[in-house]
């Protein structure tokens, strides 16, 4: 399917730096990765309170956005410099510590 798309859009505009250039297509393509898997395991998340519990709770997109906003003030206001590994870890204990 990706195949698909590249050749197209290298017939229409073979100039064009998203064809021609290797990197550009491996970074959409692992950037499209990423961004599916984040949603299956927030689908994951739904499913999972929904069979167990038998209720609707959408509470997981607000803990999705806690832990964002823990990582980017780890990184940039509060250690700027730090790792991000870090501050993924530390996203996940406080955003523990909100939800208990």
């Amino acid at each position: 399917m990706v195949g698909i798309f590249v050749v197209s859009f290298s017939l229409a505009d073979p100039d064009n730096y998203c064809v021609s250039s290797g990197s550009f297509v491996a970074s959409q393509l692992t950037n499209g990765i990423v961004i599916g898997i984040i949603y299956g395991l927030m689908a994951l998340g739904l499913t999972l309170i929904f069979s167990i519990l038998g209720i609707v709770s959408f509470a997981h997109g607000e803990f999705y956005m806690i832990g964002g906003m823990v990582v980017y003030y780890f990184t940039k206001v509060w250690f700027p410099g730090s790792h991000p590994l870090l501050a993924l870890v530390a996203a996940c204990l406080i955003t523990f510590a909100i939800g208990t």
